[in-house]
């Protein structure tokens, strides 16, 4: 699937039937050998595409995208973009301190949430999130690969909305999955 190669970062969400049936049962088979907490000590799990600037997915745009998920996630809001992060495996060297002047203000990033605050999608102009959040303690975790199963469904529409719009295409430069 395309989130094993994010450097060569073709992606084609565009499966064949055959291929996408496969796809599906393996995200959602869990591993035999892998543990099975009744209540894991889980509090947010995050999968996140980080792609390069697609400068014309403007605020307006990013609206438009909302109208795709609203049903699901009929929350919004706004909150300041996040900073690229690169991994970079050379040895550490001496940090620097950028300071960078603008001639307008960023495009936030916005967050579509479900009802109860425990799902939701963060888009920015090189970001597309999807988080899990245990809001309270009676909230029982889905499970990675159904996590990973709504996440590819969701980053397919994102790319269907990005061609359809003719906004840009998705040129992914880090994937990352992250538990908290």
């Amino acid at each position: 699937m395309a989130f094993d190669n994010a450097r060569n970062s073709k992606i084609d969400f565009g499966l064949s039937r055959n291929r996408a049936s496969k796809i599906h049962t393996i995200m959602s088979t869990r591993p035999a050998d892998l543990p099975d907490f009744r209540q894991p000590p889980l509090a947010e799990v995050v999968l996140s595409l980080q792609f390069d600037r697609i400068d014309s997915l403007t605020t307006p745009m990013v609206g438009l995208l909302w109208l795709r998920f609203r049903d699901r996630l009929p929350e919004i809001e706004e909150h300041s973009p996040l900073v690229p992060a690169l991994e970079d495996f050379t040895p550490p060297s001496v940090r620097r301190v950028e300071i960078k002047m603008e001639e307008r203000l960023p495009n936030p990033r916005v967050w579509f949430l479900n009802k109860a605050k425990t799902e939701l999608i963060q888009v920015q102009q090189d970001r597309f999130i999807h988080n899990w959040r245990k809001v309270n303690r009676s909230e029982v975790y889905p499970r990675y690969e159904n996590i990973r199963e709504t996440f590819a469904e969701e980053v397919r529409e994102f790319i269907s909305f990005l061609h359809d719009q003719d906004v840009g295409q998705v040129k992914i430069n880090q994937c990352e999955v992250t538990y908290v």
